[in-house]
């Protein structure tokens, strides 16, 4: 990484050590986000169905649909595509579709 008097260069961009640090500790908290909402979401799924051999399907939920989403929205977030926006909102706005689906169906099946 090659320094200047401000610091590593980015492209022509000069980055502070503050501005890495403050990177870094996000990349960390979001890491460690990810973690607990993982174990909880294991906890949950155990508590609610009675059977510890289920949670681990909260787990393997969360993985199967990171990734089947993985390619499409990297492809969609390419540069020259002007996709980046849609592609970094598309996951929270499918969650909450299907949070609101989920809360909504009780209503529909009366």
């Amino acid at each position: 990484m090659p320094l200047t008097s401000g610091g590593p260069l980015v492209g022509h961009c000069p980055v502070t050590r503050e501005q890495v640090r403050a990177l870094a500790a996000g990349q960390v908290l979001g890491g460690l986000g990810a973690g607990a909402t993982l174990s909880l979401g294991a906890l949950l799924v155990t508590e609610v169905s009675g059977s510890p051999a289920s949670s681990e399907m909260a787990a393997t939920t969360a993985t199967l649909g990171a990734a089947l989403l993985a390619v499409p929205l990297a492809r969609l977030a390419q540069p020259g595509r002007r996709g980046r926006p849609r592609a970094r909102s598309l996951p929270g706005g499918l969650g909450h579709h299907g949070r609101c689906g989920d809360r909504a169906e009780p209503a529909r099946t009366r």
